[in-house]
């Protein structure tokens, strides 16, 4: 895929979700993408189907989480009568990240050979 890529950060709106027809969920929500203690910006993430239904199940405002997806842009039409173009990113998969930095990672295949 061209434009496969992941972020990671904190969601900054609560995950919202609407039915596109009758039966497709499509779950909406913010991300302020972070790397360490630096914020780079913010784009609206988009789930749909099964993803929908588990990013509203799972995720909570400021909850961490890696985005992976598709970027697609496109126009939008302003209250003001302005147009703007907005990226959002359309996810193929998410997860949770760990909040207590306390809690012991899995051992890798490294320290059993030792």
């Amino acid at each position: 895929m061209f434009n496969y890529c992941m972020f990671s950060g904190r969601v900054m709106s609560i995950p919202t979700m609407r039915y596109f027809g009758k039966d497709e969920p499509v779950t909406e929500f913010t991300l302020e993408i972070e790397m360490g203690n630096d914020r780079y910006g913010k784009i609206k993430v988009k789930c749909f189907s099964r993803l929908a239904m588990e990013a509203v199940k799972h995720l909570s405002l400021c909850n961490r989480v890696v985005v992976v997806g598709s970027i697609f842009g496109g126009v939008r039409c302003q209250d003001n009568g302005k147009y703007q173009y907005e990226l959002r990113l359309v996810a193929s998969d998410l997860a949770p990240l760990r909040e207590n930095p306390d809690i012991e990672p899995e051992p890798s295949g490294e320290d059993l050979l030792s």
